[in-house]
């Protein structure tokens, strides 16, 4: 069951994330789309997305839902601060070393990822607030 204080709130609620920016000048392109700096939640289904780099620069990022891509190394969410949820369901996710430093995490989804138990429990002795979706929970 999933606490009522967990984020995922514009995800879930079927609305659309943050309408892409028209500069790039104060803007980031990821997933095929121009996102203002400004961005609070990206939603990127893209199958064959992998390279997250272009999501460094925005720093007021809230909640990412990434579920179904090819990504697997989640270097460049590390360096999102304001990050509260991240949904990694239906990826290539194995190392969750990246997201020790995410005090603003509350809600991580691992539904149907590779991560094992050994990495799960080490990521909730470093974050021992985060709500996970253990592979095999959905």
């Amino acid at each position: 069951m999933k606490p009522t204080n967990v984020a995922f709130n514009s995800l879930d609620a079927g609305t659309s994330p943050d309408k892409p920016a028209a500069s790039t000048t104060t803007a980031v392109v990821f997933c095929g789309e121009t996102w203002s700096l400004d961005s609070r939640s990206i939603a990127c289904h893209e199958p064959f997305l992998s390279n997250l780099q272009p999501i460094e620069r925005l720093q007021k990022l809230k909640e990412l839902d990434l579920s179904g891509t090819r990504v697997s190394d989640l270097q460049s969410v590390a360096t999102l601060p304001a990050l509260e949820a991240l949904r990694v369901d239906s990826t290539l996710v194995a190392n969750l070393k990246p997201l020790y430093g995410l005090k603003n995490l509350r809600a991580l989804d691992l539904g149907s990822t590779k991560t094992s138990m050994i990495e799960i429990e080490k990521l909730k002795d470093a974050l021992p607030d985060l709500w996970i979706v253990v592979p095999g929970e959905k």
